[in-house]
C-alpha cells in the first residue's frame, strides 16, 4: 500500500490553524468562565469601581480601583476575602485611588504621626494629631480606622481621594526583633 504523498505546507498550515483555535478557545474560556465572574464578584463590593487581573513577570497581580469608600477597612477585608477565593494573596493586590499632589503632600506630613502611633500603640494621640493636620490642610474629609492588623487612612479633597492601608507592626518587629 502506498502512502499518499503529504505536502508539508498543508500539514504546517493545518497545525498552525488547530493550535490557534486551541489557544483562542482557552482564552475565551478563561475570559468567560474565570475572569468575568471574578470581576463581577469584586464589583459587587461597595467602593470597588474597576478590577484588572494582570501578569507581572512570572506572577499575577490584581489592580483594584476604589471610588468613594465610606468604610475602607470593611472594603479591604471584603476584597481580601474575594481575592483569596481566586487564589490571590494580599501582596498581589495593587490598590488604586484618585490621589493628587496635594493629598500626597498632606499624607507625607501625616505619616510621621501615623508611624509613631503604630510603633507606640498610642492610637488616640495619633488620631488627634492626624485630625489636626487634616483640619490645618483644610481637607474636605478625613477618616481613620484602626483594627488589629492595619491602620486605614482616607483623605478627600476637591474630587480627589487618597487611601493608605498600613500594616500594624509591633514595635519589637519594627526594631528588628530586639
Amino acid at each position: 500500500m502506498a502512502w499518499p504523498r503529504l505536502r508539508i505546507e498543508v500539514v504546517i498550515i493545518a497545525f498552525v490553524v488547530v493550535l490557534a483555535a486551541a489557544f483562542g478557545a482557552r482564552y475565551l474560556w478563561v475570559r468567560l468562565e474565570i475572569t468575568r465572574p471574578m470581576v463581577e464578584s469584586f464589583q459587587a463590593i461597595a467602593g470597588v469601581t474597576h478590577v484588572q487581573a494582570i501578569q507581572v513577570g512570572q506572577g499575577k497581580q490584581l489592580r483594584i480601583t476604589l471610588g468613594n469608600v465610606e468604610d475602607l477597612a470593611a472594603t479591604y477585608h471584603q476584597v481580601l476575602q474575594v481575592a483569596a477565593q481566586y487564589g490571590y494573596r494580599p501582596s498581589q493586590i495593587q490598590w488604586v485611588d484618585k490621589r493628587d499632589g496635594r493629598l500626597e503632600k498632606v499624607y507625607y506630613q501625616m505619616q510621621y504621626a501615623l508611624w509613631e502611633g503604630i510603633a507606640t500603640g498610642k492610637f488616640t494621640l495619633m488620631a488627634s494629631r492626624l485630625e489636626a493636620q487634616a483640619r490645618q490642610a483644610k481637607l474636605e474629609r478625613f477618616r481613620l480606622y484602626v483594627d488589629d492588623s492595619h491602620v486605614y487612612l482616607g483623605l478627600w479633597d476637591q474630587g480627589h481621594y487618597l487611601y493608605e492601608i498600613v500594616p500594624r507592626v509591633a514595635a519589637s518587629e519594627a526594631q528588628g526583633g530586639r
